[in-house]
C-alpha cells in the first residue's frame, strides 16, 4: 500500500464508483440557511479573530488596494454587532 492508499481504491474499478450517482449518498449542504452581510472595505482578505477572553466569532477584512482593516465584532450567536475600521499608513 502506498502513502495515499491502494491504487484500487482510487481507480474507476471501485465498486462504489460503478454503482452510479443515484446510489451514492452525499451530505446535505453545509448550512441550509445562510446570512450575508456587507463590509466597509472590499473583502479581498478575510481573517478570523479569536481570543481566549471573548469567543464571539470576530472577523477582520482588508482590501488588496486599500489602506484600512475592518473589524466586525461578533455577538457569539453568528451576528455582527458593530464594525470598527482602522486606517493604516500607506498601501
Amino acid at each position: 500500500m502506498s502513502l495515499f492508499g491502494s491504487i484500487q481504491s482510487r481507480s474507476a474499478l471501485n465498486s462504489r464508483k460503478l454503482r452510479g450517482p443515484s446510489q451514492i449518498t452525499l451530505p446535505r449542504t453545509f448550512l441550509p440557511e445562510v446570512k450575508t452581510f456587507q463590509t466597509p472595505v472590499a473583502a479581498d482578505f478575510i481573517g478570523v479573530v479569536t481570543s481566549m477572553a471573548m469567543a464571539t466569532g470576530d472577523l477582520v477584512v482588508a482590501s488588496r488596494n486599500g489602506n484600512a482593516l475592518a473589524f466586525l465584532i461578533g455577538d457569539g450567536q453568528g451576528n455582527f454587532v458593530r464594525t470598527e475600521v482602522v486606517q493604516l499608513a500607506g498601501k
